[in-house]
Parts: C-alpha cells; sequence; structure tokens
C-alpha cells in the first residue's frame, strides 16, 4: 500500500522531467534559430 504512491510520484516526476528536457531542447532550437 505504501509502496503505490512512491511509484506513482516517481512516474510524475519522470513524466515531468522528459516534458522538462523536451522543452529545454525546443528553447535552445528557438535561441539557435533567432540568433542566427
Amino acid at each position: 500500500m505504501a509502496l503505490k504512491p512512491c511509484v506513482f510520484i516517481l512516474g510524475a516526476v519522470l513524466k515531468t522531467c522528459k516534458s522538462h528536457k523536451k522543452m529545454e531542447e525546443f528553447a535552445i532550437r528557438e535561441a539557435a534559430t533567432t540568433t542566427r
């Protein structure tokens, strides 16, 4: 019972990490295109 919330939180953290990385890559790409 105590393990399930942990797994759920871990999954949510991983999901947010992945989306954050995508956002960072997108921001870097945007910056690269605007500076050129």
